[in-house]
């Protein structure tokens, strides 16, 4: 997230992508979406470990929680997520990456929808972490404050 601005933004239309509605304008987020849809090819055994595949529920939930993590940090923040990765995660579970200059989050969402998402946080030295957990269909305003510093 390099794109700051000192007033929230607008983010006009919104586009479905895979059935998740994303603000057109949060364009780093929808190809992230889009390139994270082929997690879900990926069997049972994928890494030749006995990991599950993912399912479309884990992906909808991530993919879901990255949109509104987006939208609360461009309308109350006026910040632009730029550095965005959906990547496979543990027991079928599934990661967010999110990152900019000086701070990491990384979002945990688990297979199981009936566990709370986890959070890790991160300046970059290593003096100011934060980690908790989450429902998947909400952020708290804090955090989205706490990447835009």
């Amino acid at each position: 997230m390099t794109s700051k601005a000192s007033t929230p933004i607008k983010l006009g239309d919104v586009v479905a992508v895979y059935g998740i509605d994303v603000p057109a304008r949060l364009t780093t987020v929808v190809t992230a979406i889009e390139e994270s849809q082929r997690l879900l090819e990926l069997g049972d055994d994928w890494d030749e470990n006995g990991t599950p595949g993912f399912t479309e529920q884990t992906w909808n939930r991530a993919a879901s929680l990255l949109v509104c993590f987006a939208i609360a940090l461009a309308s109350n923040h006026g910040a632009i997520l730029e550095d965005i990765e959906i990547l496979p995660g543990s027991n079928g579970g599934l990661d967010i990456d999110v990152r900019s200059d000086d701070r990491q989050l990384l979002f945990v969402v688990p297979a199981d929808p009936q566990k709370e998402a986890r959070f890790y946080g991160d300046d970059g030295n290593g003096g100011r972490q934060i980690k908790a957990t989450l429902d998947s269909s909400k952020v708290p305003d804090w955090l989205s404050m706490w990447m835009a510093e």
